[in-house]
């Protein structure tokens, strides 16, 4: 796969660990996205605020579900992909989201079988760590590689990344400022980069129609038809 590449977009991924966040500070860094966790067995306690505070200030943000080792069934990931889509419900609608969906699938501790796990993933509609799973290179990739000099060799079927988590804060690689510390944020956090420049970005992924009204109304009936619609153009989380 690609190397990253000098004058590509920066962003972060936070959840609940990083407390609370000065989302301004954190553009003063260079972070122009941000994936904010929503969702593992219950809504992140700090989803709707990172929500509404990462918009104000500016960033491209996008919602992502942590699928755990309670996951073990295509029922199981049907019914966190359908909290997951609660959540952005609750946090103002699908529209409100200028980056697609992501599931984070990073754990096997039960050691299902890679056909298992390919079924949960696309039944969740994503996967992380790519050697494990197989028919699913038709999404974009988000990798984790925390050796930000290399990238990772290619894998069931994917030959680049859309994302690259190249640091956790204490490892890999640095932002182009020269460091791993995020201003706005008290420790460490994930660093990622986008496959383009901030301008690529925002043409690929930021939000052609916004919402005339902050609420934005979805008919609860088919819940399933919306998921179908909203979270299969999500790609693989790490």
């Amino acid at each position: 796969m690609q190397n990253r590449s000098k004058g590509n977009a920066q962003g972060i991924d936070v959840s609940h660990w990083q407390g609370v966040i000065d989302w301004k500070k954190v553009v003063t860094s260079g972070i122009s996205f941000v994936f904010i966790k929503a969702t593992q067995n219950s809504v992140d306690k700090k989803f709707l605020d990172n929500v509404k505070g990462a918009k104000a200030a500016g960033l491209l943000v996008g919602a992502y579900h942590y699928i755990d080792d309670s996951i073990t069934s295509v029922d199981k990931a049907r019914m966190a992909a359908q909290a997951f889509f609660r959540s952005i419900q609750a946090a103002g609608g699908v529209s409100i989201f200028d980056l697609p969906p992501v599931m984070d699938y990073e754990s096997n501790k039960n050691n299902l079988s890679k056909a298992l796990i390919s079924a949960i993933a696309k039944a969740f509609l994503e996967d992380s760590f790519i050697g494990n799973f197989t028919g699913l290179n038709n999404y974009p990739l988000w990798i984790a590689r925390y050796n930000a000099s290399t990238a990772s060799d290619n894998g069931s079927g994917w030959s680049c990344w859309e994302f690259w988590q190249y640091s956790d804060g204490v490892a890999g690689g640095v932002l182009p400022i020269g460091t791993r510390k995020v201003n706005g944020i008290a420790g460490q956090v994930d660093l990622n980069e986008f496959n383009g420049t901030i301008v690529d970005l925002k043409a690929k992924y930021g939000k052609q129609i916004k919402p005339e009204k902050d609420e934005v109304k979805v008919d609860p009936e088919d819940v399933n038809a919306i998921i179908d619609k909203y979270l299969k153009p999500a790609w693989g989380g790490s």
